[in-house]
């Protein structure tokens, strides 16, 4: 009978998202200073270790240290959006960060990403008032 179930519960567990919704958050700086402050916090904190910088896309790849929630920590790409061409007022002066969280090594997230987005927005809006 264990033998049997092997199978299914290896395909339920394989089914499972690798990574969760995209987080998200809106910052007060033009995208170009929200880029750049993304890519001086990931080099300053050892935490995060800066794969690559896509500065025409405005887009970021790093990687976490592991802990308790990934031992092998968490692989992540931060896009900074601008506003659409031709938007007008205050709200074309923001930018948008989008995170997306993919676990190393392994299947279920167990709810690290959010926290790993979390910790980035706020260092990136502690650097963004510097």
């Amino acid at each position: 009978m264990k033998v049997r179930l092997l199978p299914l519960l290896l395909a339920l567990v394989l089914a499972m998202p690798a990574t969760a919704k995209d987080k998200e958050r809106t910052f007060s700086a033009s995208p170009e200073k929200v880029f750049s402050a993304a890519v001086e916090v990931l080099k300053a904190n050892n935490e995060y270790t800066l794969l690559s910088v896509e500065h025409e896309e405005r887009q970021i790849n790093f990687r976490t240290s592991g802990g308790m929630r990934a031992m092998r920590g968490y692989d992540v790409v931060a896009s900074v959006v601008g506003r659409p061409e031709g938007c007008s007022g205050e709200a074309c002066r923001t930018a948008l960060v989008r995170i997306r969280v993919f676990k190393r090594h392994g299947v279920i997230t167990w709810g690290g990403g959010g926290a790993v987005a979390s910790k980035f927005f706020e260092r990136l809006e502690e650097r963004l008032k510097n």
